[in-house]
């Protein structure tokens, strides 16, 4: 280290412009004093401290690991380039920086390079709010980027400080890379990591009634770190039987009411997110419930944990007829009642001829109906005693399923589709997405089931969810119902 001598005069704040980049050496602490002169520190140098004197000459703004020239400002006020404040530590690359001037800086010390931006936590679940920090000149504008976006601007206060919260929702798990820039320079950038969590899912199950008839009322919650969870997809599954689906409001909760015939039924709620959130699919534990065919209503038996209701997110009618007796486990909806099916809650109002049957027509008027109606085979099993259209339709589906997968899905909706658009030509039907479609149905039992292979569809064929045993039938007999039910125009 060198200290030319030169004249003595005194400096208020020493100005670095010099010092764009950071790394590996520590520059010592320089404290100015009257010997005057000019003061070369090598990379890499260590020490408590040197003397200098700083005239106020012109900093040079030197580029990466160049070497760079730093001037005193006689009466200065502020800072200049990636400098924040005095009295900071720095770290310094390449080669040797020379700090020219003259006058004393009593207790002065340089700073340079990085600007100690930090991030924390490093490890964040979804939910958790990452504080990033560092420090420039005062009152500076500062962009953060979070894996090159731009995602936030603030300002420095007045001691060069300055901090930004980001809050852990849609971003992927896995290590990632906040950067600040102040200024003209690029500060600095720190790595954090995104932890997957896996949500808790709570299921509450209870006997019910709608329209006088017996229902289970399906509630719970969705919650991740001991924060609710909102805009949760919920798919509710009981199982042999059939499913529905509802969201979660802004506390996480979510409600179903589902139409059954007595018996029992196990019920599971399961969740899976594909809006980016970093939340693990989950289901909660299996409840097992009673209906019984007196009177209503009693206590369910629960297998898992329960928790009490707290409010209605979405709300969902899944009705299920069988002539008195359960349907067949495979079957996702029996036959119809006497009335519409309801859609969203709200039942449709009478009509004056009777439903069409879904699984098993009923014999036909004025000719008296059998003394019993045997419930339908499972899935899988032989065909109905009578051949008749509903048959014709089944059999066609099943032969569409082929060997069950993704394809099967698609096949079954595709061929729906085309035929309930040659019944309206010119309607475009077949430009409708599933959703559009079932609303296009009106009030009818035919957009109930369009809701329900609207349901299974959208979960195979654009969430990517593997098609069950229960999706396929689901598939095959919302087939059988849309295409049993009158066109619109014959209606």
């Amino acid at each position: 280290m060198t200290r030319p001598g030169c004249a003595a005069s005194a400096v208020a704040l020493l100005c670095l412009a010099c010092l764009v980049q950071a790394g590996g050496g520590v520059l010592p602490a320089l404290n100015a004093s009257p010997l005057g002169g000019a003061e070369t520190v090598a990379a890499g140098e260590t020490g408590a401290g040197a003397n200098a004197t700083l005239p106020g000459a012109t900093p040079g703004t030197p580029a990466g690991d160049a070497a760079g020239t730093a001037a005193a400002v006689p009466g200065s006020n502020g800072t200049a380039g990636a400098v924040p404040a005095l009295n900071q530590t720095a770290n310094l690359t390449g080669a040797p920086t020379t700090v020219t001037g003259s006058g004393a800086i009593p207790n002065a010390s340089v700073s340079g390079g990085p600007l100690g931006l930090t991030a924390a936590p490093a490890n964040a679940s979804w939910g958790e709010t990452v504080r990033v920090s560092g420090r420039t000149a005062a009152g500076t504008a500062v962009q953060v980027y979070l894996d090159g976006v731009e995602t936030g601007q603030l300002s420095a206060d007045t001691t060069g400080a300055f901090s930004y919260d980001y809050l852990v929702d849609r971003v992927a798990a896995g290590p990632h890379v906040f950067r600040a820039r102040a200024g003209y320079f690029l500060l600095d950038e720190v790595s954090f990591a995104v932890l997957p969590t896996e949500p808790e899912v709570r299921l509450q199950v209870v006997v019910d009634t709608w329209e006088n008839e017996t229902a289970l009322r399906c509630s719970g919650n969705v919650s991740a770190g001991g924060r609710p969870v909102p805009g949760a997809p919920v798919h509710l599954e009981f199982r042999g039987i059939g499913s529905g689906d509802c969201t979660t409001g802004n506390e996480g909760q979510f409600e179903l009411l589902a139409g059954l015939d007595p018996g029992s039924y196990e019920v599971v709620a399961n969740v899976s997110f594909t809006d980016g959130r970093p939340l693990t699919p989950a289901s909660s534990p299996v409840v097992r419930v009673e209906i019984p065919g007196g009177g209503l209503p009693v206590l369910p038996l629960l297998a898992g944990l329960v928790v009490l209701l707290v409010g209605a997110a979405g709300f969902f009618v899944l009705r299920q007829r069988s002539g008195g007796q359960r349907a067949a486990p495979a079957a996702p909806a029996g036959p119809v009642p006497a009335r519409p099916e309801p859609v969203r809650g709200k039942p449709e109002p009478p009509e004056p001829a009777p439903a069409p049957v879904r699984r098993k027509p009923e014999p036909p008027e004025p000719a008296p109906a059998p003394p019993a109606v045997a419930p339908a085979p499972p899935a899988g099993g032989v065909g109905e005693p009578v051949a008749s259209p509903s048959d014709d339709l089944r059999s066609l589906a099943r032969s569409l399923s082929g060997d069950g997968g993704r394809d099967g899905v698609e096949a079954i909706y595709r061929e729906l589709v085309a035929r309930v658009a040659a019944r309206e030509p010119g309607a475009h039907l077949e430009a409708m997405t599933p959703r559009e479609l079932a609303g296009h149905l009106g009030q009818t039992p035919a957009a109930v089931a369009m809701n329900r292979v609207a349901t299974c569809y959208e979960a195979v064929a654009y969430a990517g969810r593997p098609p069950t045993p229960v999706d396929l039938e689901t598939m095959v007999e919302g087939f059988v119902a849309v295409l049993s039910e009158p066109a619109r125009a014959e209606r």
